[in-house]
């Protein structure tokens, strides 16, 4: 009996230096995530993977700037202006001079944003059927859909949601703010509901908050919310059921940038099928870790590292662009009958 006493207790004290070993190796991964971010002044979290922005496109830039601070009463974060295009493509692939401007609430250790990118000579986007909306959530929804109807912007009403027609034909959802984070959800059409939602949970490693997050004036019954927790800004998949509807992804789509422990994010990335890489894991200028992928419909995203809130926070200065300086820009590339077209 005493020997099995001893091995008892040899047995439970292995048990418990296992769990104390596996809880300082927790302790000290998360502590070295954190460090990746000093300048995290907000004390974000970022030992959990957190979806930041979405890329749009706009082919006149003083409209579109408007549009979101006078509707949504948005403001520039921040802008930046490139000669060469983007080597990972944040731009697209127009191979052109460039502009990208954040817009948001907050800044981007706080709050998503809109990253709005500008090519210089481009003017016009295919549209297909790839993203759906933006929805953003307000106080009031028609105070701000007067806001958009004086500024002429179109709106479509449908039985349970008012939707604006803004800059570009992107739609922008109105919905009631219920909780901190001001944009409430991305909603994208996929071609397989089921395949889409084993990428984002399997590969990005989101979660299925269908059942826990409840989006405003829901009326789909094939759909699925994916994201890491309820408090960010999550996807909105929606399977498009109507004949002849074939999902098709273009620039005009942009993307999604997800920022990730760098830990996390090479896993991610030594998992994915190298199929749906369309830019190789690097070290940036920056010093960031990042990565480009695409879903199965050739939906984008940027993995970056946590590394990425130091950067912007300190590249933030609530600046827009020069316009004069963007008008004699874009007149030296147009004709004399085109001069002053865009902005």
């Amino acid at each position: 009996n005493n020997n099995n006493n001893n091995t008892n207790n040899n047995n439970d004290n292995n048990t418990e230096k296992r769990k104390q070993k596996k809880k300082r190796n927790n302790k000290k991964r998360n502590d070295q995530r954190r460090r990746e971010n000093g300048n995290n002044r907000q004390g974000y979290d970022l030992v959990t993977p957190r979806t930041v922005h979405f890329v749009i496109r706009s082919t006149d830039l003083k409209p579109t700037v408007d549009f979101f601070v006078d509707v949504f009463g948005m403001k520039v974060l921040r802008h930046e202006e490139a000669v060469e295009p983007c080597p990972i493509t944040c731009n697209g692939r127009q191979g052109k001079a460039w502009s990208k401007t954040m817009i948001g609430y907050e800044k981007e250790d706080i709050a998503y944003a809109i990253e709005v990118t500008y090519n210089y000579g481009i003017f016009e986007y295919p549209i297909k059927t790839g993203i759906s909306h933006i929805a953003i959530g307000v106080e009031n929804i028609e105070e701000t859909i007067e806001k958009a109807k004086k500024k002429g912007y179109q709106i479509k009403e449908n039985k349970d949601s008012k939707i604006i027609i803004g800059p570009d034909f992107y739609q922008y959802a109105v919905v009631k703010r219920v909780r901190i984070e001001p944009i409430d959800h991305v909603k994208i059409r996929v071609s397989n509901l089921n395949k889409s939602l084993d990428f984002y949970i399997n590969n990005l490693k989101m979660k299925d908050l269908t059942k826990r997050f409840k989006v405003p004036n829901l009326n789909e019954e094939n759909y699925a919310v994916v994201g890491y927790t309820l408090s960010q800004v999550p996807i909105y998949l929606s399977e498009e059921n109507e004949e002849n509807v074939v999902v098709q992804v273009t620039d005009y789509d942009g993307r999604h940038a997800i920022a990730y422990p760098t830990d996390l994010l090479n896993e991610i990335y030594s998992e994915i099928d190298k199929k749906l890489v369309v830019h190789d894991l690097r070290i940036n200028s920056e010093g960031l870790t990042l990565a480009i992928v695409k879903d199965f419909d050739g939906y984008e995203y940027c993995l970056v590292s946590n590394a990425f809130f130091g950067f912007v926070n300190e590249a933030t200065d609530y600046v827009g662009p020069r316009w004069d300086l963007r008008r004699k820009w874009i007149d030296q590339k147009l004709s004399d009958s085109e001069k002053g077209k865009s902005s």
